[in-house]
């Protein structure tokens, strides 16, 4: 239990300190994107994965204290729940969990859980684990996890329908040392006609193993 309160105290204290200085680093999705900047590039791509429109996007964009991660989990719920993303990040400015977010809209933790081989530990493995074993409250919004493992499970949901790729290629990937940011912005630029764009500070952004699909 103490490592678990720790690492719940420290989920709320690095999103404190995100929030407190952040700022999206994308103001009108009507306009490309720098395509040599992974962040940027990876916000699209998860605008164009859920399919919510532009003028939503704007309206979610200039919306104070909102991360990245945060634009990324509010545009999957939006899509899910049928609702604009701005809707969904009034609830989160509330003082909700993630978790407390999705239950508020009835999308269950089966929506954003895979199905995988094997364990692979955090941030995947105690989600995956809490689901497994308790197979009579599936789709029941009992299921909470905390704000870092939420957004783990939404951006790997970004990535499988991206890149088509099975769940547990992907996990083994991001496991091995890749990130969402920059796998999502190479996607981002295969799909654009832009492959060899390198990204700023990862040198030439190249997805893992085999191409993505084309729109």
């Amino acid at each position: 239990m103490r490592g678990a309160a720790r690492h719940a105290i420290l989920a709320v204290l690095l999103f404190a300190a995100l929030a407190a200085g952040a700022k999206l680093p994308v103001a009108d999705f009507s306009q490309p994107p720098d395509m040599t900047d992974d962040t940027q590039a990876a916000l699209y791509l998860t605008l164009e994965t859920w399919r919510i429109p532009v003028a939503d996007a704007n309206r979610l964009a200039v919306e104070p204290r909102l991360t990245p991660e945060d634009f990324r989990v509010a545009v999957f719920l939006a899509s899910q729940a049928g609702v604009a993303p701005a809707e969904i990040w009034t609830a989160r400015s509330s003082g909700r969990k993630w978790a407390d977010v999705a239950a508020k809209y009835d999308v269950p933790l089966d929506q954003i859980m895979p199905t995988v081989a094997r364990d692979y530990g955090p941030p995947y493995g105690k989600a995956y684990g809490f689901w497994r074993n308790h197979p009579k409250g599936r789709g029941d919004r009992s299921f909470l996890v905390d704000d870092v493992e939420y957004i783990a499970l939404v951006d790997l949901q970004t990535l499988l329908k991206a890149s088509g790729k099975p769940a547990d290629e992907v996990i083994s990937a991001l496991v091995a040392g890749e990130t969402f940011t920059r796998w999502s912005s190479s996607l981002y630029r295969q799909k654009h006609g832009r492959p060899d764009a390198p990204g700023k500070g990862s040198g030439k952004a190249k997805a893992p193993a085999g191409k993505s699909r084309g729109k």
